[in-house]
């Protein structure tokens, strides 16, 4: 864009006098004309990169307000996997040959609804070790049994989320004492 601007010095002598009427009976005419392209130039190249600045910024804003919108969004699904979960142990318990139809299909649909969480990158909180106050959320604690170090995880209560490295939902957690 500032390569497509004509310098001063390009201009013949007539089109020097024509700009430069302004500054007839001035002998330095095409200096000032000089001058002022080359701040005007300098004044372009400026705007062009305080829009170029402006271009990306906006972009990383764009980026960020569809991410968090996305992440609102699988919040609100998390519980339903939550409730998938819920569903499936307890037709396990009753293992009764009426229902082991219903429990394939609510396993079909709890597994194809996990691997779309996995598709944009919503992954499960690790909860196995030593609890984590960043990413667990103790709800209870238990006496530690013979051979388990205090701290650690005992039970899940409910899985804690993150969406592309960003903490969703911290997992409820059961701490040994």
């Amino acid at each position: 864009m500032v390569d497509d601007l004509k310098d001063v010095s390009d201009l013949t002598n007539d089109e020097q006098s024509t700009a430069g009427d302004g500054n007839k009976g001035h002998a330095c005419g095409g200096d000032v004309l000089r001058e002022q392209n080359q701040q005007l130039r300098r004044q372009l190249d400026y705007l062009a990169a305080d829009f170029d600045t402006f271009r990306r910024r906006a972009f990383v804003d764009c980026q960020a307000a569809a991410s968090d919108a996305r992440s609102k969004i699988f919040v609100d699904l998390l519980s339903l996997v939550d409730d998938f979960e819920s569903a499936l142990k307890e037709i396990e318990r009753e293992a009764r040959q009426d229902v082991a139809a219903h429990t394939q299909g609510f396993r079909l649909m709890y597994q194809t609804f996990s691997k779309m969480l996995e598709r944009y990158g919503i992954t499960q909180v690790a909860t196995e070790g030593i609890f984590d106050p960043f990413v667990h959320e103790a709800v209870m604690q238990r006496p530690a049994p013979e051979g388990v170090v205090a701290g650690t995880i005992l039970d899940v209560l409910q899985k804690g989320y993150r969406s592309n490295g960003t903490l969703l939902r911290p997992a409820k957690v059961v701490v040994a004492q």
